[in-house]
């Protein structure tokens, strides 16, 4: 896949700018925003906290936000481009229908995953009953969770390529195929707990009311769309490819402190471990980092930050829209930057994210973009799609614009998809 950027920097793992860098303070940098930042506040503000100001800050902060919020009738406040992306999940090209008449399928499945039986009954008996070739399955391993499966599947020259399981999976296999320039569809069979792939698509992510059976008739029989990619490079290296947020700092932190059976125990709401291990990550991240972010290969801006993600799509679990209004196939994407000082900024930021409200929090910053190269003195966590990744110093991502052609329910409402795909 060409790359679409120009002016970022090449060679390993070194910044490719000599360039000084300018500072920025939130709401003062070019097309920096909070979605409206508020004019001329700085990063530096403040004090850090301390255990015993933890749960003074929280609830005070908690209050603040919620005694303006309830003054100025601010809450709950959509865009009307937040609101068209929800009505239709976050992509703005219409879907056309699949080819006509029997298709190879090679399933690509991660046997620990709830549902993984179930999904794969549901492919047999869907393939029978079509008159379509029996579907040849491929099995994830903690060796390979993907990537050998996805080259063998294009190898056997399978009409389409069936991910089920979790972010994960969906970002190994996706990989192959937006590298070989596979121009067969990538049909999805959410079974983690994040899903955010399928949520940005649209989706149902239960595993309830029979969504297992919908959604491996969608990626059978569904509607196809190109949808954009992004490619990251950490320190040079091999490049990769994000679906939908990627990142380093606290949010790469945190997914490393994440534990797995805590996710198991949990069930459908295994996504909560997630928040249970930024708490606990909370208490460690008193420090802001210094780094420089350069935006469409301009000049390097400097930050002082908690975390930095790139994302690709809107939406996280729990109805949450991260990015409000972002779309997977407008070939572009955005840089969101993290940096507050303080619990009582981090709970700022949190109601902000979860509420929406209309109210500037200058320690959350979006700026969209087709490329970034992001540069630290020192190496900083990274997670690709929810997977860790290590450590890295310098961090280059560019947008990949209708790389990866996705298969999905039929367009309409839910329901109206879902009594499709149940009618055949």
């Amino acid at each position: 896949m060409e790359s679409s950027s120009e002016g970022l920097g090449k060679g390993s793992g070194a910044c490719s700018s000599g360039r000084v860098p300018r500072r920025v303070q939130a709401g003062k940098g070019r097309a920096w925003s909070a979605r409206a930042p508020a004019p001329g506040a700085g990063f530096d503000t403040g004090v850090e906290y301390s255990r015993q100001t933890w749960a003074a800050s929280a609830v005070r902060a908690v209050t603040e936000v919620w005694a303006l919020g309830a003054s100025r009738n601010l809450f709950l406040v959509r865009s009307e481009r937040g609101e068209a992306a929800r009505q239709r999940g976050a992509v703005s090209q219409d879907a056309v229908p699949g080819p006509d008449g029997p298709q190879r399928v090679v399933a690509i499945l991660n046997p620990i995953k709830t549902g993984f039986t179930e999904a794969k009954a549901h492919l047999i008996v869907e393939c029978t009953e079509a008159g379509w070739p029996l579907p040849v399955f491929l099995e994830t391993t903690v060796a390979d969770p993907g990537r050998g499966q996805a080259l063998e599947a294009l190898g056997q020259g399978a009409d389409v390529v069936i991910a089920g399981g979790g972010d994960g999976t969906m970002r190994e296999v996706a990989e192959v195929m937006v590298q070989q320039g596979a121009t067969i569809p990538l049909g999805i069979v959410p079974l983690g707990t994040g899903n955010l792939l399928a949520r940005n698509l649209g989706m149902t992510v239960s595993s309830l009311n029979g969504a297992v059976r919908r959604n491996v008739r969608a990626a059978l029989f569904g509607w196809q769309r190109r949808i954009d990619t992004i490619q990251i490079t950490l320190d040079g290296g091999t490049p990769h490819i994000s679906l939908i947020f990627s990142g380093v700092g606290f949010d790469a932190a945190t997914i490393g402190a994440t534990r797995d059976e805590l996710k198991k125990r949990l069930g459908p709401l295994g996504w909560m471990a997630y928040a249970e291990a930024g708490l606990r990550q909370l208490r460690h991240s008193r420090e802001r980092i210094p780094v420089t972010i350069a935006i469409d290969g301009g000049e390097p801006e400097a930050h002082e930050i908690v975390s930095v993600m790139v994302g690709n799509g809107s939406s996280i679990p729990a109805g949450i829209e991260f990015v409000p209004g972002a779309l997977l196939d407008d070939g572009g994407m955005d840089v969101i930057v993290v940096a507050p000082a303080n619990l009582r900024e981090w709970a700022r930021v949190a109601a902000k994210v979860v509420m929406r409200h209309r109210w500037d929090v200058s320690q959350l910053q979006y700026r969209r973009c087709r490329s970034v190269e992001i540069c630290s003195q020192s190496p900083l966590e990274a997670e690709l799609d929810g997977d860790p990744r290590g450590a890295a110093t310098r961090i280059v991502a560019e947008i990949l614009p209708a790389s990866l052609m996705v298969r999905t329910p039929p367009p309409g409402s839910p329901s109206q998809a879902w009594a499709a795909l149940d009618g055949g």
